[in-house]
């Protein structure tokens, strides 16, 4: 009995012990709406307290008047902590990614397709501000390229920039 309890001690101890993911109030999860570019609802989930993944679907315009329903995901990098003193952590992020953009006959007024795909990359950088209640505020902005899309030359630059929000849970 006594080494039941001593196992169950050690592998609550090992299990605990890992990294506390470091969103809202400690949370790992967000949830939540940016503005700009892309428009919609967006995702964070912390791997530990400087990884992540965030995620966004939502209205998006890809160059070229390419307009439609985005997907996307990109890994970050919290690169440095600014020291303030505040209930918040300030981080600044960077990261990689990729985005789908899928558009249909109404969207895309300029061109003999109606209906079409592009895929591009993207490398976001920004500013969150994680506080103490279970909430964050960002501010992103993503440069990047389009690799595939139905045109003559369809490489080309993208830019994203996106304020937004998200609650912790």
């Amino acid at each position: 009995m006594k080494r039941n309890s001593i196992l169950a001690a050690f592998l609550a101890l090992f299990f605990t012990s890992t990294v506390q993911a470091q969103g809202g109030a400690g949370h790992p999860f967000g949830f939540g709406m940016m503005l700009g570019d892309p428009t919609g609802i967006t995702g964070k989930y912390w791997f530990d307290s400087i990884s992540a993944l965030d995620f966004a679907l939502g209205y998006d315009s890809f160059p070229h008047h390419w307009d439609g329903v985005t997907l996307q995901a990109d890994y970050l990098y919290h690169a440095y902590k600014f020291q303030v003193r505040a209930p918040f952590r300030l981080l600044f992020y960077l990261g990689a990614g990729g985005k789908i953009v899928f558009w249909g006959d109404d969207w895309n007024h300029d061109h003999d397709s109606e209906y079409g795909v592009g895929v591009g990359a993207r490398f976001p950088f920004g500013l969150t501000m994680v506080f103490q209640a279970p909430f964050d505020v960002f501010l992103e902005l993503a440069p990047g390229m389009v690799l595939f899309a139905p045109d003559p030359h369809p490489i080309r630059f993208d830019i994203d920039i996106a304020l937004g929000g998200r609650f912790y849970f």
